[in-house]
């Protein structure tokens, strides 16, 4: 049987969003791909050039090649499938579900906290009741990040000594804790901020800041650890 091309890869994106974590995965995988721009921020998702692609207006979006693909967890499972690199456990086995419990967890639980920060009218409509949305948003983030922190431990990554999905994702929802919307509402667990340290000085990551047009430097995206009250000599080690 012949072999069949790769199907071409683009990757619609926002930068920030958790589409970045699409975006650092595809860097790692070492497949052939193009990175767009929406930036959901100028309302870029909602234009009729996006619609068309994409008819619910999120992001992120993987085109593979007439087929369309949605869902950040979903994404990331594809790319890790098709890349050479090692980037989930081995399918069938109790890690590699762990995975999608992981990946799950972020996706509903976390992310949707920080969604009642950020757009409380997604819950409440442009009601008076915003504000008490916010307020106990707030204390489910600082939750979710308390169980996220206490199940990354000391482990150098999830899953071991290589990163994989499941640490790209992870490291988006870390830089949500410094958006300007959440103002000084929680702290960075210790667990958490070393976990995205390590996830940040990653090539890969590296790459897709890059190409995002994001800020580079460490200090660009977060506080210094000294900021967090994190002896950075210590952290070093």
């Amino acid at each position: 049987m012949a072999e069949t091309a790769s199907p071409s890869l683009i990757l619609y994106h926002s930068p920030r969003a958790c589409s970045l974590a699409c975006a650092i995965a595809l860097e790692a995988s070492g497949l052939p791909h193009a990175l767009r721009i929406v930036d959901i921020r100028l309302g870029e998702n909602r234009s009729d050039a996006y619609l068309a692609i994409n008819t619910s207006g999120t992001v992120p979006t993987l085109q593979i090649g007439d087929a369309i693909l949605t869902q950040a967890h979903a994404i990331l499972i594809y790319i890790a499938a098709q890349s050479n690199r090692k980037m989930v456990p081995e399918a069938g086995t109790l890690d590699a579900a762990r995975a999608h419990e992981w990946m799950a967890y972020i996706s509903t639980t976390l992310h949707m906290a920080f969604r009642g920060v950020f757009k409380p009218a997604y819950f409440v409509g442009e009601t008076d009741a915003q504000a008490a949305v916010q307020a106990y948003a707030v204390a489910a983030v600082e939750l979710a990040l308390g169980h996220v922190a206490a199940r990354l431990g000391s482990h150098e990554f999830v899953f071991g000594s290589q990163p994989g999905v499941v640490d790209y994702y992870l490291f988006v929802f870390y830089l949500w804790i410094f958006d300007e919307r959440m103002g000084a509402a929680v702290a960075a667990p210790k667990a958490y901020a070393a976990h995205a340290r390590r996830v940040f000085a990653l090539p890969e990551t590296q790459r897709a800041l890059a190409a995002s047009g994001l800020d580079t430097s460490y200090a660009g995206l977060r506080p210094t650890l000294g900021e967090l009250g994190i002896d950075e000599t210590a952290a070093a080690h």
